[in-house]
């Protein structure tokens, strides 16, 4: 079996050799294992299923971070581009950031955010190394879920973290591209990382809340595939309550108008 060795060395500088072969194999993994499981007992071919899925996954997500990884050392060790990148930085107006993401996130207090803006440019400035970036971002995580900790929120707050995160770090994004910043490249491919890596992080610090495998952290449950892939009958009256929570007036209402003009169209 392929060794997965580099979960644990996502960030070292070396390149896995058998990178494309274990992309492969999670590709192929749940066909062969339900290929194999034909005349398994129903229970068995289930769980034997929701466990491929869940290493298929895990390994689609290694892989990419390791790629991202490896792809951000070049950047980061470029002096040029660092200080080109720090420029396009402090041209944005991070108070407007902070307006926007305050009304949407969870973030604290302006103070906090303030802090963690002045900490990234600061940490970009000296020219870090990528394990020096990924102290901080770990010490960010630990920082931001610390008063969670042993409390039943834990988990909610994590995931609650993961789309702060998300959300701030694209509008940060948006401002860059607003001001055409020549780094906008750079910026896209360490925001990539970063997000990737703070949703490890945060993976496996849940793991370890819930004592339970860091690979079943992120794997959906199988009621929720199952209500998902269900034609007709009570599932689909179902979705369609939710979706008529989510209407929101007039505009969609119009929308709804359109797309029952359209459909006679794309019949003919």
């Amino acid at each position: 079996m392929i060794k997965l060795y580099f979960f644990y060395r996502i960030l070292q500088n070396e390149i896995v050799s058998n990178d494309q072969a274990i992309r492969n194999f999670a590709k192929s993994l749940e066909s062969a294992l339900a290929a194999g499981a034909t005349d398994a007992p129903a229970a068995a071919a289930r769980a034997q299923a929701a466990a491929a899925a869940a290493l298929a996954a895990a390994l689609r997500r290694y892989t990419s971070l390791n790629h991202l990884a490896q792809a951000a050392r070049a950047v980061l060790a470029n002096h040029h581009q660092i200080q080109q990148m720090l420029s396009d930085l402090n041209r944005v107006d991070f108070r407007v950031v902070r307006e926007q993401a305050a009304w949407a996130c969870s973030c604290g207090s302006a103070a906090t955010a303030h802090r963690l803006e002045a900490d990234f440019k600061a940490t970009l400035g000296r020219g870090a190394s990528l394990e020096q970036w990924a102290a901080w971002l770990e010490t960010c995580v630990r920082d931001a879920l610390a008063a969670h900790e042993r409390r039943a929120d834990y988990t909610a707050r994590a995931r609650r973290l993961l789309l702060d995160w998300s959300f701030y770090s694209s509008l940060v994004i948006r401002e860059l591209t607003l001001r055409s910043a020549a780094s906008f490249g750079s910026f896209h491919l360490i925001r990539l990382l970063y997000d990737e890596y703070v949703s490890y992080l945060i993976e496996r610090r849940v793991a370890a809340h819930n004592r339970a495998p860091p690979i079943s952290v992120m794997q959906r449950p199988k009621e929720d595939e199952e209500e998902l892939t269900e034609e007709g009958g009570a599932g689909r009256e179902e979705v369609d309550d939710e979706e008529h929570e989510w209407e929101w007036g007039d505009d969609s209402d119009d929308d709804d108008d359109s797309g029952d003009i359209k459909k006679p169209k794309l019949s003919d």
